[in-house]
């Protein structure tokens, strides 16, 4: 019964006003896991921020129902970092402030 609630709180059509928050939010995920170029770029930003332990971004994986949580928890901590990086490379996919709202809402 829990893992159904979760399942149904990290979708886009279960959120109210979700803006495609979730869909945007792995598409944002997607970009740095497929690319290690920009992953590298991401965790370089930190490092130049004075990060001494960068972090990378978390997939989130159906049958794990805490994965969800955790990607949004990470994207939130990379949230300065990754826009940062999004007026240097206009091929990271956009996440706009609304639906920023709504991923750290799920944290």
């Amino acid at each position: 019964m829990f893992t159904i609630l979760l399942e149904l709180a990290f979708d886009d059509d279960n959120l109210p006003g979700g803006l495609g928050a979730m869909c945007s939010a792995r598409s944002l995920v997607g970009h740095f896991k497929s690319s290690t170029q920009s992953l590298e770029k991401l965790l370089q930003a930190q490092k130049n921020m004075g990060v001494k332990i960068p972090l990378c971004v978390i997939q989130d994986i159906v049958t794990r129902w805490w994965s969800t949580y955790s990607m949004c928890q990470r994207l939130v901590c990379l949230k300065l970092y990754i826009q940062l990086l999004l007026g240097n490379n206009p091929q990271i996919p956009t996440v706009t402030q609304g639906q920023w709202t709504i991923i750290e809402a799920q944290v």
